[in-house]
């Protein structure tokens, strides 16, 4: 301690030195010493205080800049009473000190401000907000003021929550300074009013928006600069603050246009007029961005507005020779290319470009938040946008065709549903804005293309190919009549010095070669090849990466089709020169990763698709990708390029390395990385059916035995491909059949895992394949015994029914005396007595018969109807038996069919649901024809049961009412409709507003959807029984999953208010149990409904919703029953995206019931499944906040950023977040 006090009294002695050097070297190595783990006592603290305070007088600007350093470090080190002194200090200085050192005072306050501590600052923030208000009012000095405004803003940032008593008296002395003679306090009180209203409550921002719109309603001019300093101050609260502005948009946005006033108004051509109107575009994009509900009446108005000042360029005349300024430009000189400014008219005494460029921004805002405007933009706008292409100022010109990017993006949104997203409705306004683009493409290509010649900007050209690549996106491959007049300049673009440039045209040539046919680039691959093997010997990795994928593209072009045979003389020509480019890439190891992995997958996809072509460069090249496949870093991109090869119909040699390739990839199976094993499975099949014939015996056996290893239901993809393997190296060499590898590995882990209750889709059909070929190797008999008669007394009900198809599908590739033996021994089995042994017959028996004609065989109707005879079975078996009955009924309709029939009409209900599970098979099949000849038989069976007692009978009814509805829709939904009118029972219209729910399963222009209404629905949830009710949330669940355009015409004025009002619902009840009393809320289930279809609307009809009006029921169900707080939750981290302004309206009531939910602790008396749900709860509640903390502006919320606080301070709560953050950044990225 004496050792380190000396140190610094050293260092002391010498900032007071004469010579400066020796002063700042004395200053800088007390900065060192301040920052090491060091103590210093008060009297030390006091002393260095004052030297430091002393340095910012030195006559040297370089002591004075490392004593403003040193500052930062000092006031991390000292107590709160040295920090406030120094800011008194400070201060006094500002306010009376020498003018000339002003700045470095007032610098070294804003150093403090920043580096302090936060508990520090926020004791001395008060202290120092009385100082500068002082200096604010009493000084009337140009410097002083100014200093004293920056300084307010810069405190009121950080620590503007801690002195929230002296908030009026701020706004109220700011105001008074608006009125200030002089424009640069104006502009700075802006300013500092902006930070105010960030920290303000919503009382105080309230009253200050009012006094500046009374304000700006009394000022006499519009033209004064009084007025424009309100109009830029409330701009400036609107970017700051601009949620909380909502209530007051239907004055400020009719404001803020008036105040634009007309591009054609000569009188506001000047730089004031711009700034202001600058001003308000700024602030109309903040409302677009962040009121996404209040500014919807006035979105039209704005865009209108925007448009009109997009072009507002008064001091230049556009005229027709400006758009043919680049169209007959040769080039010149290729040297001369990317000069930055070249053809670009620059004024810097004129900024109405600012204005332009923030009007642009404002369109921008509404294409990204208003999606039902594009038709709007579209019809009215596109032109105008596409015709700013020829804009002079190159920043707004690259916000052009940013802004029309943004557009294409957002059509891509509302392309028609693809195989991905078949559940997602096709609206006609996405159809209406798709068609508009298409009738204005070759327009915006004509002048984009004169904006992409060699003599514009880099930034443009960039600007525009980054267009372009999101009008081919939506285009996909309709772009072929524009490319000869497009191509041109982008090979320019190819031979360009600028390195951005150069890697934007590949990429827009890539994907360009990818969606369009081939036989547009063939003619112009003499110019592309050399190019592009030009661009591969780059120096940049970025570039010489994509030109190897690019290469990719070329090969399909060159040859879309392997098999097209012969190539034609003049594309021959191409071959060598793109092996050329790719094998010095391929060969060399200091490369970057990317292109290690490019240039072996554009390899491999140039001998897959010209191969014959290169018969002497293969024995060259396959050794290289078979090294490759030995590197751990490049082996997942060789075995890939590997199976491309094995696959092509080209059928290369590959007798050098196919041996050495296939026990590599055998030793693979063994590695931990499942894409590793993955990747050589794929591969391993491809050389299996393409070239196993002509592999050892020994060596398929080894591979077999190998991949045998990843059978097993842990992981279902990995052995799908392990037994496609199997059996492709089976069908290639039959001898493997007989091995042991097979015979003790394979197969018995095949088997093993049919009598898997995992099993199902790819793994399962794989599973037949493999099955049922061992069938004609091994004969019948052994693997129906494996199978069938193996005990499983531990097996579930799905695991035997996997069996039983496993079963059926071996007895299909049987001969028919096989099948008659294995049904006699099913039916043999269902009449023992063993009930597990009876349990899987049945299974067995019914897909058995599903596929064959049993008829033949024998009857087994008695046989099954038996087993539904209580007392003699299980339920377990009954269950068998109906799905059994409806199963064999499949394949043999024309008699089982009637038996159910008859059995249903005259069963009072002891067997109906079992009888009903039946008819539901059958009506399951996709036999659709045979099916259509029994439903007006079925229909009066069905009828007749909708008034049963069992819930579970009338569920069954109506899924199979649904089922025949989705079959023959013009017979039976007209009177399932009539069902759901109110003079019909309560049990019927139970029966058919459930019906109507498995109706919606059908495609969105389904037929059955032509027959349907939304009215039967929206009684249903009015209707008085709660059943009723709870069956009508379930089918509106559903239908808003499955049929959005169906309910959006209905969702904003009868469901939502509907399902607002089943929030409310709830009905409480006392159940004396005897010891203790139990609460029951007969309207949760209801409650738990309505929060359901809530959360899948803001997925399927985001735009449809009233979140505002939501927003009280939000907060209730975030205080409700745990399932329905998790609901709410889901909601919430919805919202966050789809209204993120409402979010941040209502965060202040939000932070109540997420930090009750949060601070739930588990009681040590209660389970460990309840001690989980808690759990659950809480990870729930965790997630909607992660979701609000991405929000801009959500921590400057006072209780947010408080709760936030308690969250980190608090270990299991802030590890859960960290886990659920890392969660989700991971799924932005995938």
């Amino acid at each position: 301690m004496k050792d380190t006090s000396s140190a610094f009294v050293a260092l002391l002695e010498k900032t007071t030195d004469f010579d400066k050097d020796e002063r700042y070297m004395a200053t800088s190595d007390l900065c060192n010493e301040l920052q090491k783990d060091v103590e210093i006592g008060p009297d030390l603290e006091r002393k260095i205080c004052a030297a430091v305070l002393k340095q910012l007088d030195d006559k040297s600007n370089d002591v004075q800049s490392i004593a403003v350093k040193c500052l930062g470090i000092l006031v991390t080190k000292v107590q709160e009473k040295q920090v406030s002194d120094i800011c008194e200090k400070l201060c006094d200085l500002i306010l009376n000190g020498k003018q000339e050192l002003r700045d470095i005072y007032s610098i070294g306050l804003k150093t403090i401000l920043t580096d302090v501590s936060t508990k520090t600052g926020a004791s001395v923030s008060t202290t120092l907000c009385g100082r500068l208000l002082i200096g604010i009012v009493q000084y009337s000095d140009q410097s002083v003021k100014s200093d004293t405004l920056d300084i307010l803003t810069e405190l009121l940032k950080r620590f503007g929550h801690d002195f929230s008593g002296e908030h009026v008296s701020i706004m109220d002395i700011l105001l008074k300074e608006l009125n200030d003679d002089r424009a640069f306090v104006r502009k700075r009180v802006t300013s500092c009013l902006g930070a105010l209203g960030v920290v303000a409550t919503d009382a105080l921002l309230h009253r200050l928006v009012e006094h500046l719109l009374a304000d700006v309603k009394q000022a006499s001019s519009s033209d004064s600069s009084e007025v424009r300093t309100l109009i830029q101050t409330i701009g400036t609260l609107s970017r700051t603050v601009g949620h909380r502005l909502g209530r007051h948009l239907s004055t400020i946005v009719p404001l803020f246009l008036t105040f634009c006033g007309s591009p054609d108004d000569e009188s506001m051509q000047n730089d004031t007029a711009n700034e202001l109107r600058e001003n308000c575009f700024q602030g109309l994009e903040a409302f677009v961005t962040r009121c996404h509900t209040e500014i919807a009446p006035h979105t039209t108005d704005i865009l209108s507005v925007a448009i009109a000042f997009s072009k507002y360029d008064p001091n230049y005349m556009y005229g027709d020779d400006d758009d043919d300024t680049m169209d007959n430009d040769d080039g010149g000189d290729d040297d001369a290319y990317s000069d930055d400014g070249d053809n670009d008219y620059s004024d810097d005494d004129d900024a109405s470009w600012k204005v332009r460029r923030a009007a642009l921004r404002v369109v921008s805002a509404i294409i990204g938040t208003r999606q039902e405007l594009l038709e709007l933009i579209y019809n009215q706008y596109s032109e105008t946008l596409i015709g700013r292409f020829k804009e002079r100022e190159e920043s707004v010109r690259i916000d052009v065709f940013g802004v029309v990017s943004d557009l294409l993006r957002a059509t891509v949104l509302l392309q028609p549903a693809t195989d991905k997203s078949v559940k997602r409705p096709v609206l006609t306004r996405q159809r209406s804005c798709v068609d508009q683009l298409h009738s204005r493409v070759g327009t915006i290509i004509a002048a984009a293309n004169k904006q992409l010649g060699p003599k514009t900007s880099v930034s443009t050209r960039c600007a525009v190919l980054s267009m372009l690549r999101e009008l081919a996106n939506v285009e996909e491959g309709r772009l072929g009549p524009y490319l000869d007049a497009l191509v041109p300049n982008v090979f320019k673009a190819l031979q360009d010095r600028n390195s951005s440039l150069k890697l934007d045209a590949i990429l827009f040539l890539r994907l360009l070669m990818t969606t369009h046919d081939a036989s547009h680039f063939q003619k112009h691959l003499p110019t592309i090849v050399p190019l592009v093997a030009e661009n591969a010997k780059e120096d940049w990795y970025k570039i010489v990466a994509k030109a190897l994928q690019l290469i990719g593209a070329i090969v399909q072009v060159v040859r879309p089709s392997p098999a097209m045979t012969p190539l034609s003389p003049n594309l021959v020509t191409f071959v060598q020169p793109l092996y050329n480019a790719l094998l010095p890439r391929l060969q060399a190891y200091d490369i970057d990763q990317e292109i290690k992995d490019n240039a072996i997958a554009s390899m491999g996809l140039l001998l897959a698709t010209l191969g014959d072509h290169l018969t002497s460069e293969l024995p060259v090249v396959l050794p290289l990708i078979q090294e490759r496949v030995q590197n751990e870093i490049t082996r997942i991109a060789a075995i890939k390029a590997l199976g491309i090869i094995a696959r092509s119909p080209l059928k290369l040699d590959l007798t050098n390395v196919l041996v050495d390739v296939i026990t590599t990839l055998a030793q693979m199976m063994r590695q931990q990385s499942r894409t590793l094993k993955q990747t050589a499975l794929d591969t391993l099949i491809a050389l299996a059916t393409s070239r196993g014939a002509e592999v050892s015996l020994p060596i398929l056996c080894d591979t077999v035995r190998e991949a045998a290893g990843l059978i097993s239901d842990s992981d279902l993809q990995l052995s799908t491909l392990a037994l496609t393997f199997v059996l492709r190296t089976v069908q290639a060499s039959p001898s493997v059949a007989q091995d042991a590898a097979l015979l003790t590995k394979a197969l018995p882990n095949a088997l093993a895992l049919a009598a898997s209750a995992l099993l199902q889709g790819q793994t399962l059909d794989a599973l037949f394949a493999f099955l049922g070929h061992l069938v004609s190797v091994h004969g019948f008999d052994q693997l129906f015994n494996e199978l069938y008669t193996t005990p499983r007394p531990d097996a579930t009900k799905h695991a035997l029914h996997n069996v039983a198809r496993c079963v059926a599908a071996i007895c299909a590739k049987a001969p028919v005396q096989s099948q008659k033996k294995a049904f006699d021994l099913f039916v043999q089995d269902i009449g023992g007595t063993d009930v597990s042994q009876t349990h899987v017959a049945l299974f067995c028996l019914g897909e058995f018969g599903r596929h064959t004609n049993v008829a033949s065989f024998g009857d087994v109707r008695a046989l099954i109807l038996g087993c539904f005879q209580t007392g003699k079975a299980s339920e377990e078996v009954k269950h068998a038996a109906a799905f059994a009955l409806g199963s064999v009924c499949v394949g043999n309709m024309s008699v089982y069919l009637p038996t159910i029939l008859d059995e249903l009409s005259k069963d009072s209900g002891v067997h109906v649901y079992l009888l009903l599970s039946a008819l539901k098979e059958v009506l399951s099949t996709k036999n659709t024809d045979v099916v259509n000849q029994y439903v007006s038989a079925v229909l009066p069976v069905l009828n007749k049961h909708c008034e049963s007692d069992e819930e579970g009978v009338r569920n069954m009814v109506a899924e199979c009412l649904g089922k025949l509805a989705l079959l023959n829709p013009g017979l039976i939904l007209p009177s399932v409709t009539q069902f759901c009118n109110a003079n019909a029972s309560v049990k019927t219209r139970w029966t058919a507003v459930t019906c109507m729910k498995y109706c919606m399963a059908c495609s969105p222009d389904g037929e059955p959807m032509r027959h349907l209404t939304v009215q039967p629905i929206v009684n249903a949830l009015q209707d008085e029984n709660m059943g009723v009710r709870r069956a009508a949330l379930l089918t509106f669940n559903s239908a808003a999953h499955h049929q959005a355009a169906f309910l959006k015409p209905h969702v904003r004025d009868s469901i939502v208010p509907l399902l607002l009002q089943t929030m409310d619902i709830k009905l409480e009840r006392v159940v004396d149990l005897g010891p203790f009393k139990h609460k029951v809320d007969d309207g949760l289930v209801l409650r738990k409904g309505a929060y359901g279809c809530l959360d899948t609307l803001l997925d399927t009809l985001p735009t449809e919703v009233d979140v505002n009006a939501f927003a009280p029921y939000l907060i209730k169900g975030l205080q409700d029953h745990d399932d329905v707080q998790t609901s709410s939750h889901l909601i919430l981290a919805k919202l966050t995206t789809v209204a993120p302004g409402t979010v941040l309206n209502n965060l202040d009531a939000l932070c109540a019931p997420l930090d009750k939910t949060l601070n739930r602790r588990p009681k040590d008396t209660e389970v460990s499944s309840e001690v989980e749900r808690i759990n659950d709860v809480i990870r729930s509640a965790l997630r909607a906040v992660d979701a609000v903390s991405s929000i801009r502006d959500a921590d400057v919320n006072p209780k947010w950023k408080a709760l936030m606080d308690r969250i980190k301070k608090t270990e299991s709560l802030s590890v859960m977040l960290e886990a659920i953050s890392i969660e989700r950044g991971v799924s932005l990225e995938v």
